[in-house]
């Protein structure tokens, strides 16, 4: 991560690149985006978005179309930083809402489950995206095969069609292997489980990367049928579910189904959170968008209303660390979104253990201190997610259950392992009266309790051989 203090250095490169090769180098529109991408991460937006934009200008001229790419989308994520607007009317790669609590798993090798097809794709493209590309098709056809370029039928595809098709094809993939995995989770029995809600919402996310919304709606209308029956029909997260499906909709302009949609999200949340709660604002200002589309201007100006108290009230900063923590996540940057969600962390300090934002930060701080192998800091967050999560909901809920066996999971990576065997005998009872003995996550989990009272009565074994008992 950048510093402040590099900012100087980053400005002096520039010009000595600028001097070495020239104003309208490429290595000149670098300079320009590394300065802007420092100035944006020591939070100086107007100086980012100057250097971004003459980065972006010399990318064009210069027919550099993926470094232009880099820079307009580093220009996108300033701008939505800074006032989380979305495009309208738009279902190219339309973001979808994914207020989940974050389950851990084990990493490759510890067991046998088949890595994600998020990780395939992720994959894939490391892999491709390192191959040469090859600037003149037709030179190397005339190579081998004696075929002169003037010979060939079709041109050769650019640099930037042969990107495009990769990027198509890494989609496809990935597309193919979560439908996969969603029969897979089907055919093992677990027809209505979040896991399952959880993957179609993923599911749909790809194919918005691909403009197919009749292929997002399904997916969205597949996980909210399974939400409704695991959670019942009045839980936050079906009103996120119907918050994404109304913004497909609205997108596609059905704004008589985008109006379903929002109106019960927004009952589910006013219900749920109050009328003047920052997520019910969420929904709110969609609606007011779509009543503003019917013309229906009194309705709009009521909501809008609604929405600026409601933010006027709410003036914490800790939607806007949300934002950023949310999209260093999704770039695997855990470093910056530790700092992030510990600065939300600071500004939910005084909000009540009912209010969302709290859970959606002990979780989310307590999943990053998990990927960066920070273990005992994770402890402590998820003990107390544990019992959040068991005093708003009861102790036979099953979201109680995922947060204790995070919380056991935490403890087998210390080697704790017998208070990680007691966590797991707990999480069994509520899951097994829940799901069955015989559900797929009650024989994982099974798996689990029987591994760490193994490794318990090791830890036991060995500590009375050292003291000679």
């Amino acid at each position: 991560m950048i510093t402040t203090e590099q900012i100087p250095r980053l400005r002096q490169m520039l010009k000595l690149q600028a001097y070495k090769f020239g104003a309208f180098s490429a290595e000149a529109a670098r300079a320009y985006y590394e300065l802007g991408e420092g100035y944006s991460q020591a939070d100086d937006f107007d100086n980012a978005e100057a250097n971004l934009t003459k980065a972006c200008d010399l990318y064009e001229r210069l027919g550099m179309p993926e470094q232009r790419d880099q820079a307009k989308q580093l220009l996108e994520d300033i701008k939505f930083y800074r006032t989380g607007d979305v495009e309208e009317g738009n279902i190219d790669q339309l973001t979808l809402s994914h207020f989940n609590v974050p389950v851990y798993v084990r990493e490759s090798g510890e067991s046998e489950k088949p890595t994600s097809y998020v990780e395939d794709v992720k994959a894939y493209f490391t892999e491709e995206m390192e191959k040469p590309v090859v600037e003149n098709i037709a030179a190397v056809v005339s190579a081998a095969s004696g075929i002169t370029p003037a010979a060939a039928e079709a041109p050769a595809p650019t640099v930037e069609e042969k990107i495009k098709q990769r990027e198509m094809k890494a989609l496809d993939e990935a597309i193919t292997n979560a439908r996969m995995e969603a029969s897979r989770l089907k055919q093992k029995g677990s027809h209505n489980t979040g896991q399952l809600a959880d993957l179609l919402v993923d599911l749909a996310a790809l194919h918005s990367k691909k403009n197919e919304p009749e292929l997002m709606e399904a997916a969205l209308v597949e996980a909210l049928s399974i939400r409704e029956v695991v959670y019942g029909k009045n839980h936050l997260s079906v009103s996120t579910d119907l918050k994404n499906l109304g913004r497909v909709y609205f997108a596609t302009d059905d704004f008589a189904k985008a109006e379903v949609s929002w109106k019960r999200a927004l009952q589910i949340r006013e219900a749920q959170l109050g009328p003047f709660h920052p997520q019910v604002a969420d929904v709110a200002d969609l609606y007011a968008k779509l009543l503003r589309k019917l013309q229906r201007d009194s309705e709009a100006d009521e909501l809008e209303t609604r929405v600026e108290e409601s933010r006027t009230r709410h003036t914490s900063d800790w939607e806007q660390y949300r934002k950023t923590a949310m999209k260093a996540m999704d770039m695997d940057n855990f470093f910056y979104a530790q700092a992030l969600w510990l600065a939300a962390l600071d500004e939910a300090s005084d909000f009540e253990d009912e209010d969302p934002r709290v859970l959606t930060t002990l979780e989310n701080l307590a999943h990053v201190y998990w990927k960066r192998k920070k273990y005992e800091k994770s402890e402590p967050l998820c003990m107390r997610i544990f019992k959040i999560s068991e005093k708003l909901l009861g102790k036979e809920h099953l979201d109680v259950a995922r947060a204790a066996n995070n919380l056991a999971l935490v403890c087998e990576r210390q080697g704790k392992y017998t208070e990680a065997a007691v966590l797991y005998q707990e999480v069994l009872l509520v899951m097994e009266n829940q799901l069955g003995a015989d559900h797929p996550d009650v024989l994982a989990t099974r798996d689990s309790h029987a591994n760490a009272k193994r490794e318990s009565h090791k830890q036991l074994e060995q500590k009375l051989q050292k003291s000679n008992f």
